[in-house]
């Protein structure tokens, strides 16, 4: 739902925040910090953030890459963390993890990894297609710690069914439109999945409607290979 104060007091204790600290309300949204680098945001659009900023994407003791649990065990501790506090919500499901790494240069030339997270994600279907955009992160680091969490997630009603455009216009459309490379220049743009899905505004803007989309994957071909994936 929409930011409201006490939603967002309310979702900062759910991560043991100390919320005497200074509530700060700005144009899309408000955000709570409790003094020790440790915030928490709640946008208008009803996403919100945590981050303990000592830790998450930050070289520190705790957070040195052999404390860190397995991926299977940061899912456990991540799921049991959100089912716990009501934060994993009706047809959430677990996507997978990645790992937030950082590295040095060793004196052999070789990268060192000085420190690690495992970040775990989840997703969710509509009416069986997948609703890209909408998510629910959050990060395990040492001992098992909660340093960070996003979440994109909001209530849907059904509205009305619309027609939608063919995968053929949609595609010719795309190929008059051009697919976006970066700073990268192939020689050409190879798709080779299409399929239909919801897409999610993201957190900072407000939505009042989810409409079906035309996903075009595929690589960019670079001297007869193919290279990066491209996704439109």
């Amino acid at each position: 739902g929409a930011c409201t104060v006490d939603g967002l007091i309310s979702a900062a204790k759910k991560f043991n925040m100390n919320t005497t600290g200074q509530i700060k309300e700005v144009a899309e949204g408000s955000s709570i910090a409790s003094g020790d680098g440790i915030y928490a945001i709640m946008k208008n659009s009803g996403s919100i953030e945590y981050t303990n900023s000592n830790r998450a994407d930050t070289v520190n003791p705790l957070d040195a890459p052999e404390k860190i649990p397995s991926d299977q065990d940061a899912e456990k501790i991540a799921t049991k963390f959100l089912k716990d506090r009501n934060l994993l919500p009706d047809g959430a499901e677990y996507i997978g993890t990645e790992h937030n790494k950082i590295y040095r240069l060793g004196e052999n030339g070789n990268d060192i990894v000085v420190y690690d997270a495992v970040e775990v994600w989840y997703g969710r279907m509509l009416n069986d297609l997948k609703v890209s955009g909408t998510q629910i992160s959050i990060v395990i680091g040492g001992g098992g710690d909660i340093i960070d969490y996003y979440s994109n997630w909001r209530d849907y009603e059904p509205y009305k069914e619309l027609p939608i455009k063919s995968p053929e216009k949609a595609f010719s459309e795309l190929k008059n439109r051009g697919v976006s490379v970066g700073m990268n220049n192939p020689d050409k743009v190879s798709i080779d999945d299409v399929y239909l899905a919801y897409h999610t505004k993201p957190g900072a803007e407000n939505e009042e409607y989810l409409e079906p989309i035309w996903m075009f994957k595929g690589n960019m071909i670079v001297d007869g290979k193919a290279g990066d994936s491209v996704e439109a």
